[in-house]
């Protein structure tokens, strides 16, 4: 019984530092361009199957992607095939999109990208310049991360997995605290009734101090002339 509830309670210790890593992570790590950033990597979630399909770098909706994100610089030297991460306009609101660069173009100097859902049936409306341009998918993805980390973001998600978590941990400590309490108790009493035993031990006879003996009398004669 003391074994499984100390396990429970190593586990609610680490699910608590995985999830307040995760908002840690999703409120601090933030760059200018609004998108979390660690390290020079983005790891973002998947809202569409545009990139659904076969091939090893397609990803869906619900997958958990990572990004390494670039500079305008950097950008010069994307190609054919890649897969980027870029500002777009979806339903009028500028949001990140993610699709493959299918031609690389290079109008008086000036690169830019024509990109593709490999999903979707036609190219994207607006060619994309290097500015656009966050970052190049790494090919690493975490299938169906992507919803676990919308729900962590939700009311419900902190509430489920930051909020109930801590006080378990919290309740836990405190019956700890009072079993310590408790067996601090019992052993004060214990050690309250217990009185010390006196050991019989035997007398022992003093002889008495020597008595000094009287001097004799010694008598004495007088010589008479």
């Amino acid at each position: 019984m003391k074994k499984s509830f100390a396990i429970t309670g190593r586990i609610i210790v680490g699910l608590i530092i995985v999830v307040m890593a995760v908002f840690i992570f999703l409120t601090l790590s933030q760059r200018d361009a609004g998108m979390p950033n660690i390290f020079g990597y983005s790891v973002l979630t998947v809202e569409t199957d545009s990139m659904k399909g076969d091939a090893k770098d397609n990803f869906q909706a619900g997958d958990l992607i990572i990004v390494k994100n670039l500079s305008p610089e950097q950008t010069l030297t994307l190609t054919t095939g890649q897969i980027i991460t870029f500002w777009d306009i979806i339903d009028g609101q500028r949001a990140f999109n993610t699709h493959r660069i299918t031609q690389v173009h290079n109008d008086s100097g000036i690169p830019s990208f024509t990109t593709k859902g490999d999903n979707n049936s036609v190219v994207d409306t607006d060619r994309k310049i290097a500015n656009d341009v966050i970052g190049l998918y790494s090919g690493t993805k975490i299938v169906g991360g992507g919803t676990v980390m919308t729900f962590l973001q939700s009311k419900w998600g902190f509430f489920y997995c930051l909020v109930i978590p801590l006080l378990l941990f919290f309740l836990w400590q405190i019956y700890k605290l009072t079993k310590a309490i408790g067996a601090y108790r019992r052993l004060a009493i214990v050690e309250g009734e217990v009185k010390p035993v006196a050991t019989p031990t035997t007398p022992v006879e003093v002889a008495p101090p020597p008595v000094a003996a009287e001097p004799e009398e010694v008598a004495t004669v007088e010589n008479s002339e």
